[in-house]
């Protein structure tokens, strides 16, 4: 496997340094070559080697044509128009959406971007429209091309958010467990998070951590974040991914919003470098911030000065959902809470155990000790504006609940909005960040050049209907032979210019030259290992001997909680044959509907969208098992009884390892068994339970039924199949 790493930078390295990283796009495929030439060429870097790699994909790969994924992930048929069944096979990459659906991004990104796209962001499947361009024309055209874009972003801004250092800390571990890492490059080895648990640090990639600088070339890259855009609209698009990025090769990780701000935050926190300096200005935000403390608190009035919290935070108002255990739990809110005329306000807080509320030094409500839930009330005479308030709230055990209201002039008794509370904090902002407004003729001027140059090709704009007035040929009508276009050497000006290597230029040669093919469906087989590899499925999943987590990576896949279930544990199952293991209802279910049946596996399985992956429940089925149909299972009520009994202590013990319908195992907390039948297919289950290491190599999971004979016989009298069924 050490050869993976060498054939990876092989494969993408080019000759000019702003050549120098591989395009996100083309990521996928070229981690799927490298694993599987892993074991089968020599390590010589020579043009011969890489132009052999290419131009054996077709030939060695099932469905792997490498000229024909590129065409797909440079979305040529854009621009060079081709028929339904070419577009339906090529299933080419969309740009991000741009406008109300897009990632609003900052106006400084968006300049030094569109002047160099690869030096700005190495790899990427953008093109450069704007080479070749005299340099006051090039930076009029930028200019006018930015205020189009910022034109097109809601006029809608998103209030500050505050530099967190607890959030921070969660982003990093999130960043490095969840999955983000099977793709991106790690920020730290796994050693230094376990050294370091509680550290912020950690920025750019260096030496420090042996071995990281090699991930910076085999990953998809996340380049300058913090000029780009905020914590709150990277959050957001975390959340969602489809709305910005409908091609799926950024999936949804299934995240909160909490978990997505904190990955935001830890991946935007170069701006946030100054959150322990005092002299930095400090701004009021959104939000109350909150300690949170674990404590035996078993008595009434604790001192919360005393302790030490346990996490920090901000959170929109006053809520118990910081909470990480329920029992000798506690929290202090504090912050400001504007009031919004003169007169005297009632307040209230209703709790189980104990709660307090302060507003500057003044207790105006005291509810503490122990005791069921319980309102209690207070009257102050208030000034319009903000006024500093405190809550401080405690649980010692059985039942507990929290809720802070308000009355007041103008005001029927409620629960005190998250609108009129706020703290004062380090506001996380992009780096450079300018004061930018829309000039309108140039955003006109934009707006046409965003249709002549060819930008409207490729984009989907919300709101707009811009048609793309690049002159180009008919996808039938393309000559690859000629040096004078996108695959010339030289590209001349006017051309989208897209800095391919000669071994991607004659892949995609190749491709066009016999690209009548590209008008027949791909066969199922070929369909799966398309999907598998432009969806980057082989990084975490491993078919056929492709593909599998890399040495280094394979390192962040751990395990929540502290089960010992070894690598099948941690690992994302292999996928040989899943097609005849597994119900094409549950393949649906897991690939568009967040389903899931290993709670202990830390990297989440991603969801890339149903015009993505929606064909793979069937193409699997058909590839693995010719699209046979599950047989099912007829029982009866005696059946079923002695099923209870050979999976209980009394029979093969199944529940000393495996969950069973939601209760815990006896031992560790193997797959839940009232699961199987929703997810697996009958046949396959028999054969595995005859022989585990057959179907899942290196399983835990014994052979009660060795060379096919009951380890039970005096149970419905030693057969087999009425057992297994």
């Amino acid at each position: 496997m050490e050869h993976v790493t060498f054939l990876k930078r092989l494969l993408v390295r080019r000759n000019q340094p702003r050549r120098s990283h591989a395009r996100p796009g083309i990521w996928p495929l070229l981690t799927a070559v490298a694993v599987f030439f892993g074991g089968t060429f020599v390590t010589s870097a020579n043009a011969q080697t890489t132009e052999m790699l290419f131009s054996s994909l077709g030939r060695s790969i099932q469905g792997f044509d490498a000229g024909e994924v590129l065409l797909s992930e440079f979305n040529c048929v854009a621009c060079h128009q081709a028929g339904t069944a070419t577009q339906q096979r090529l299933a080419s990459k969309q740009a991000p959406r741009l406008g109300a659906n897009g990632l609003r991004l900052t106006p400084q990104y968006l300049r030094a971007y569109l002047t160099n796209p690869h030096g700005e962001g190495p790899g990427r499947t953008m093109p450069d429209l704007l080479h070749g361009m005299a340099a006051a024309e090039k930076s009029e055209t930028v200019e006018a091309l930015v205020h189009f874009l910022a034109s097109l972003m809601s006029a809608e801004t998103n209030d500050a958010i505050g530099a967190d250092q607890f959030k921070i800390q969660q982003g990093r571990l999130l960043f490095h467990r969840v999955g983000c890492v099977a793709c991106h490059a790690p920020h730290e080895t796994v050693a230094t998070i376990a050294a370091k648990p509680g550290s912020t640090e950690g920025g750019a990639l260096s030496n420090s951590n042996e071995g990281l600088t090699d991930f910076k070339l085999n990953s998809i890259p996340l380049v300058n974040l913090a000029r780009k855009t905020t914590v709150a609209e990277l959050a957001k698009f975390l959340l969602d991914p489809l709305k910005a990025r409908p091609s799926g090769r950024m999936p949804s990780l299934n995240l909160t919003e909490s978990e997505a701000t904190a990955i935001a935050m830890y991946l935007l926190r170069e701006q946030a470098l100054g959150i322990s300096n005092p002299s930095l200005p400090r701004e009021k935000l959104k939000g109350l911030r909150y300690e949170y403390f674990e404590e035996a608190f078993n008595e009434g009035a604790p001192d919360f000065a005393s302790f030490t919290p346990k996490a920090t935070g901000v959170i929109e108002r006053f809520t118990l959902a910081p909470l990480k255990r329920n029992e000798r739990a506690g929290l202090r809110f504090t912050g400001f809470v504007t009031v919004p005329a003169d007169g005297d306000y009632t307040f209230y807080t209703a709790s189980d155990d104990g709660s307090r509320l302060y507003l500057g030094d003044q207790l105006v409500v005291n509810n503490d000790g122990l005791h069921a839930m319980d309102e209690q009330t207070g009257i102050i005479r208030l000034k319009a504006g903000d006024h500093p308030i405190t809550v401080t709230w405690f649980n010692g055990d059985a039942q507990l609940d929290l809720r802070v209201s308000w009355k007041g002039p103008g005001l029927n008794k409620q629960e005190i909005p998250a609108s009129v509370l706020t703290h004062i904090g380090q506001p996380m902002v992009p780096l450079g960040e300018e004061k930018f407004t829309v000039d309108a003729a140039k955003a006109n001027r934009g707006r046409e050049l965003f249709g002549r140059l060819g930008c409207a090709a490729c984009h989907e704009v919300s709101g707009e209907k811009i048609s793309s007035a690049l002159a180009t040929k008919n996808f039938s009508e393309l000559t690859p032979a000629q040096g004078d276009g996108c695959l010339g050497e030289n590209v001349r000006a006017g051309v989208p210019q897209y800095f391919l290597t000669r071994p991607e230029r004659e892949a995609l040669r190749a491709t066009l030259t016999a690209r009548e093919k590209l008008a027949q469906p791909l066969a199922p087989k070929e369909q799966v290992t398309r999907t598998l590899a432009v969806m980057n499925c082989f990084a975490c999943h491993a078919r056929d001997g492709l593909g599998g987590p890399m040495p280094g990576r394979v390192d962040h896949f751990s395990i929540v909680g502290e089960a010992d279930l070894g690598e099948e544990g941690r690992l994302p199952p292999h996928l040989t044959r899943v097609g005849d293991k597994l119900r094409p209802e549950w393949l649906r279910e897991v690939l568009l509907n967040k389903g899931a049946a290993r709670p202990y596996m830390a990297t989440r399985m991603p969801q890339f969208g149903e015009a993505n992956v929606g064909h793979l429940p069937a193409a699997f089925a058909q590839a693995d098992s010719a699209g046979q149909a599950d047989t099912p299972l007829e029982y009866s009520a005696r059946d079923v009884k002695q099923g209870r009994k050979l999976v209980g202590t009394g029979g093969m013990a199944c529940i000393s390892c495996h969950v069973f319908a939601g209760h815990k195992s006896l031992g560790i907390p193997a797959l839940d068994m009232a699961t199987m039948t929703k997810r697996l297919k009958r046949d396959w289950f028999r054969r595995y339970l005859i022989d585990p290491a057959s179907l899942r190599p290196g399983t835990r999971m014994p052979t009660f039924w060795p060379e096919g004979k009951s380890a039970r016989p005096e149970i419905l009298e030693g057969n087999s199949a009425k057992q297994i069924d």
